[in-house]
């Protein structure tokens, strides 16, 4: 888990204070993509999604996430400085149960302090690496030709329950099911020194396909293979004119 500054504690005033100013930012640019969320409807997106946003954004048409919105004429491969913001795990994500699930006495969906601190830091570590491996420099504090990635989970659904919350865990028993779930998230990219939001999206990621099983670890790698998959989409954004 990634801790510190930019991470998920505080360990002192001014990084505390720091944190705050981060997370203002953060809520001014994602809540002009909140309207992203009305599109979400179950595993999928609704079909008629405007073409055009009321700040000027227009949809990219063959996009390689489900929706996606991108302020035209914006040099995209300027930036080579990127500011990633928390990953935010909203209460209202918690809850991962799938719809109709029907739980035992005991077993819960809703994701604890620990899970969304393993997320946070599996988002954070995906974007790093991704990033910096192309070139890319992450910065904490605005520099010339600095872009802001703050970005959202919406919705999570479990394939199974919290695993410690599952009769027998510890023993011998294992639960088995068909990849570990879905996590649909949105983001806002915009430029740090104007605060314009150049684009929004939105996206959904499914496990694997495949039957195995379904346990804490199995699902954080799926979880990261997700996140590998969103920074791999932003670096060729950033690389395409």
């Amino acid at each position: 888990m990634l801790v510190g500054c930019g991470g998920v504690r505080r360990s002192n005033g001014a990084c505390a204070s720091r944190n705050a100013t981060m997370t203002r930012s953060r809520i001014a640019i994602l809540a002009q993509a909140f309207w992203v969320a009305l599109l979400i409807c179950g595993n999928g997106f609704a079909q008629q999604a405007p073409q055009t946003l009321s700040n000027g954004l227009q949809r990219v048409q063959g996009s390689r996430v489900a929706l996606a919105y991108v302020r035209p004429g914006t040099d995209w491969t300027k930036y080579r400085n990127i500011m990633i913001e928390p990953l935010i795990v909203p209460a209202s994500a918690r809850n991962a149960a799938p719809s109709g699930a029907t739980p035992e006495f005991g077993e819960s969906y809703l994701l604890s302090d620990s899970d969304v601190s393993s997320l946070q830091g599996a988002y954070a570590k995906s974007m790093h690496d991704v990033l910096t491996n192309a070139g890319y420099s992450i910065v904490t504090t605005v520099q010339p030709n600095t872009l802001i990635v703050a970005a959202e989970i919406s919705r999570i659904i479990l394939n199974a329950p919290v695993e410690n919350s599952r009769p027998g865990y510890g023993g011998m028993s294992m639960t088995l099911s068909q990849g570990g779930g879905s996590m649909t998230m949105k983001a806002a990219l915009a430029d740090a020194t104007s605060r314009i939001v150049l684009a929004e999206a939105a996206d959904v990621k499914y496990g694997s396909n495949m039957w195995g099983i379904n346990n804490e670890v199995a699902n954080l790698g799926q979880a990261r293979f997700a996140f590998d998959q969103w920074a791999t989409d932003l670096k060729k954004r950033l690389q395409t004119p």
